[in-house]
């Protein structure tokens, strides 16, 4: 939920450019179904077709702000394989075969992939 939250700040909250780089790892950017387990509101936001979904895919791309998405095809809560690549140029998308969605975070390997972009 947490690069949804830093997205939302970079294409709507004015944060395009005071952000220089905005990494977002095993974010559900589309929405994810496995949400619909959740309580409150924050997990109805994160469902495929929700509001705040369509407004982030209909806000302008950031300008100045580099983007980069990590996703793993072995994440059962939010799959590379529902996570389009989002229409914002110059954004980089990075897909793992093996990692689950907790292990996308303390993997070395998303840490020196991240490390290398960010130089």
């Amino acid at each position: 939920m947490g690069g949804v939250v830093g997205r939302y700040f970079v294409q709507l909250l004015g944060g395009d450019g005071a952000v220089a780089n905005l990494v977002t790892i095993g974010s559900p950017h589309l929405g994810t179904d496995v949400s619909e387990f959740g309580v409150g509101h924050p997990t109805r936001e994160l469902l495929f077709g929700s509001k705040l979904v369509q407004r982030l895919a209909a806000a302008p791309a950031p300008r100045d702000t580099r983007v980069l998405t990590i996703f793993s095809n072995a994440d059962h809560l939010v799959p590379a394989s529902t996570q389009t690549a989002l229409e914002i140029p110059r954004a980089e998308r990075i897909i793992y075969d093996d990692l689950g969605h907790v292990a996308l975070l303390g993997s070395r390997r998303v840490a020196r992939d991240i490390i290398l972009r960010l130089k």
